[in-house]
């Protein structure tokens, strides 16, 4: 399997990024099936540490080209994306769909100007969004490293942020209809022979732990869901 790889960067910790760095993402390229390696994630405060190990990465893996994940906003409006482009050899950008990421509909489901969100939108947000950016950086290489859509909305027991007695959000159909046709959708244009983008899916499982919970979207972009069943959305 190749697989593009990430160093998690530990805000107030460099010996915690030094020592993955060293154990985990070294080791991972030697066996030769990473196709890519990325410096940090939606994290541009931490630039120094951006930089740096952009740089130690180019100098180790000479032959695997590197970047740094970060979020629409950072590469088309952040003067700091300027430090780091000489550095990358492609440019990783995260593209969600234009909605209102506090603002859930009757059934679970974004919202944009008060009007629900459909996969459809989605769709054309996410392919403007991305014209955009390849606009911008004609010269290389776009890699959309985060796309996804949330099957529901709300905190789940066990997650951080939200407590063991919770309960469950509901689950409504049009969350995994709405999921189903968004992701397919991207999927067919990234597979256009006239295209061809490479793009990723966020995410396999619902995450529980390390979320941004500015948003309780974020709880439920998963294929899988909190107790590993398959969600039906691609699977």
């Amino acid at each position: 399997m190749k697989v593009l790889i990430s160093l998690f960067l530990f805000d107030g910790h460099p010996d915690w990024i030094e020592s993955n760095y060293v154990q985990f993402l070294k080791p991972a390229v030697a066996r030769g099936n990473v196709v890519g390696v990325l410096i940090g994630n939606e994290d541009p405060d931490m630039l120094a540490a951006i930089i740096q190990y952009l740089q130690k990465a180019k100098q180790d893996f000479p032959q695997t080209p590197v970047s740094t994940a970060q979020t629409t906003g950072f590469w088309l409006t952040d003067p700091r994306a300027s430090q780091v482009l000489p550095l990358v050899d492609f440019v990783a950008v995260n593209i969600y769909p234009e909605w209102n990421w506090a603002s859930p509909n009757a059934a679970n489901q974004p919202v944009n100007s008060g009007q629900s969100v459909t996969p459809e939108q989605g769709f054309a947000s996410f392919q403007q969004t991305y014209n955009q950016v390849a606009n911008k950086y004609a010269g290389k290489a776009v890699v959309v490293t985060e796309t996804g859509w949330p099957t529901t909305y709300g905190c789940v027991a066990g997650a951080d942020a939200c407590g063991a007695s919770v309960p469950p959000p509901t689950q409504f159909p049009d969350g995994i209809a709405n999921a189903r046709k968004y992701l397919n959708l991207v999927k067919g244009w990234a597979q256009d022979p006239a295209r061809l983008v490479n793009v990723y899916f966020h995410n396999m499982f619902d995450d529980l732990h390390a979320v941004n919970t500015s948003s309780l979207f974020n709880y439920h972009f998963g294929l899988i869901d909190h107790s590993g069943r398959a969600k039906g959305v691609l699977f």
